[in-house]
């Protein structure tokens, strides 16, 4: 999150959290660090400015679900399918990038047997993406 920051703050993008229950997993940072910045960056990038980008943490159960809500276009129900493919970009793709984040993200997740799951928000426009977890068991 701080280190996107900059760029939120350069697009007039409220970034912010808005739910940290507390999840403790296994694997490794820099797989979850790869598909975190992707997801937040992404959110930031595709949404207009003075919109909003929200990520929460939520434990249930045996997982914990990251969640990064934006106020962007989101993605086409017929596009979605594809958002994984290495150098696929849905429309508009009128910001930068390769279209290899997203597949990168993936790749990393299900090296940590995560999941990650795109979706267009329902209480309004823009998406959210999720990566679900699971927590790593705390016996005393």
């Amino acid at each position: 999150m701080a280190s996107l920051t900059p760029l939120a703050e350069s697009r007039r993008i409220d970034l912010g959290i808005t739910c940290q229950d507390r999840a403790i997993t296994i694997g490794s940072l820099a797989d979850f660090e790869v598909i975190l910045d992707n997801l937040v960056e992404n959110a930031v990038r595709y949404t207009p400015p003075t919109g909003t980008v929200d990520v929460a943490v939520v434990a249930a159960g045996q997982e914990a679900r990251i969640e990064i809500r934006d106020t962007g276009p989101g993605i086409a129900e017929e596009e979605m399918p594809r958002v994984f493919e290495r150098f696929f970009r849905a429309k508009p793709q009128d910001s930068e990038g390769s279209g290899l984040g997203l597949s990168i993200a993936k790749a990393a997740a299900e090296r940590q047997g995560a999941r990650l799951a795109l979706a267009m928000r329902e209480d309004g426009p823009g998406l959210v993406a999720c990566l679900i977890v699971r927590m790593a068991s705390m016996k005393a």
